[in-house]
């Protein structure tokens, strides 16, 4: 089986080392490829025939992170592998939360990157091993300190999760399921249990709590 790969990237010279990494073996289909982060049609669930997407997520002055949903309910049969240079624990929690399987760390070692992609193949997930200490060392920071939970409740967890991506407030509302009346009473009520006085000050406290 040959599996059809989607890299969807700006930086066309790793596009170049990709398609020429991918050419040496016969377990790929040539490399279709995005340079921009595409304009998803919402009631498109019918895209071309995708088995896997790689998907970088630093765009200039855009996050691909808050595509992925999208992505997925387009590409039905795809799955989806954020493919990127960021090391940042926040981005990585914030790609799975959206969807994807795996998290993929760039790297200009074919033999690297076509071993990663068969053992993403194997498992049905991949997270590159150094972003897998990092969640063991968040695991164990959050066994020590669990303040978040102990001061909120699961649906004010919710709330700061779809807010720390950038969503309005009536987006917001959309994700979780209550009005936008809803988010802005619960917002204010964040505040009292956090002792903080702003959108921006609650949702760095819950970043730094995932950190």
């Amino acid at each position: 089986m040959s599996y059809r790969l989607l890299l969807i990237d700006d930086d066309l010279e790793y596009v170049a080392f990709m398609q020429k990494a991918l050419a040496g073996t016969s377990k790929y289909c040539p490399l279709r490829h995005i340079q921009t982060l595409p304009n998803l049609n919402t009631n498109n669930t019918s895209g071309p025939q995708v088995d896997v997407i790689l998907l970088d997520i630093r765009f200039p002055g855009k996050s691909g992170i808050i595509r992925i949903k999208k992505l997925k309910e387009t590409y039905t049969q795809a799955q989806l592998i954020v493919f990127t240079e960021s090391e940042d624990y926040t981005d990585m929690i914030r790609s799975f939360e959206m969807g994807a399987d795996g998290y993929l760390l760039k790297s200009y070692d074919s033999h690297e990157v076509l071993n990663a992609l068969d053992l993403f193949h194997e498992n049905g997930i991949y997270i590159s091993p150094l972003m897998e200490r990092k969640i063991v060392n968040s695991f164990q920071q959050s066994l020590k300190n669990n303040t978040l939970a102990k001061k909120l409740s699961e649906k004010d967890v919710e709330l700061l999760r779809v807010l720390s991506f950038g969503f309005t407030y009536k987006q917001s509302a959309e994700e979780i399921g209550i009005t936008v009346d809803g988010v802005r009473s619960r917002i204010k009520s964040i505040y009292k249990k956090l002792n903080v006085r702003s959108k921006i000050e609650a949702v760095n406290y819950y970043i730094n709590s995932i950190n």
